[in-house]
């Protein structure tokens, strides 16, 4: 089937056209809030709304802290209305 037919199709259907290999679930790229990453979030808001000087967050490898971390640094300026500086 041709591209334009596939597209068509999709729009007709009313989804987006999604080209094999470039979904966030086929390449890894997403990032999902668990129930631990909105609670980091909301210690992270805290922090900042009480203007702490630095914080650490720490805990055993393997267990999603980094991507806590970026997952954060994203929805972090919808929060605050300012760009990030993390």
């Amino acid at each position: 089937m041709k591209l334009e037919q596939m597209v068509s199709i999709s729009e007709q259907l009313g989804r987006p056209y999604v080209p094999k290999g470039s979904h966030p679930v086929e390449n890894g790229r997403y990032l999902i809030a668990t129930n631990e990453i909105d609670r980091l979030f909301e210690s992270i808001c805290q922090w900042i709304d009480n203007r702490a000087p630095g914080a650490i967050v720490y805990g055993r490898p393997r267990l999603g802290k980094s991507k806590a971390i970026d997952y954060i640094m994203k929805i972090l300026p919808d929060e605050y209305k300012k760009p990030s500086c993390l």
